[in-house]
């Protein structure tokens, strides 16, 4: 559980994971493909400020729901 907001600044860049370097976007909340995560909640917004920057991103299983309680946008 999030008690507060989520924001995030930026678009897409450079950035070093497990020694490689990757194309990684300021998405406020990124699960990827292969996660498993129980449930999701957020009791503020999740707000991206970036072009093309998307607020939520879900590639993996969430097996009891994403909530988030205020707004996700893009207020780019």
């Amino acid at each position: 559980m999030v008690h507060t907001d989520i924001i995030t600044y930026g678009g897409t860049g450079e950035s070093l994971v497990k020694g490689e370097i990757k194309q990684l976007s300021a998405i406020g909340i990124s699960i990827l493909d292969g996660a498993e995560v129980k449930s999701l909640e957020v009791k503020g917004n999740v707000y991206t400020y970036g072009k093309d920057i998307e607020p939520i991103q879900n590639e993996g299983h969430v097996h009891n729901g994403i909530r988030v309680l205020g707004e996700a946008l893009n207020k780019a």
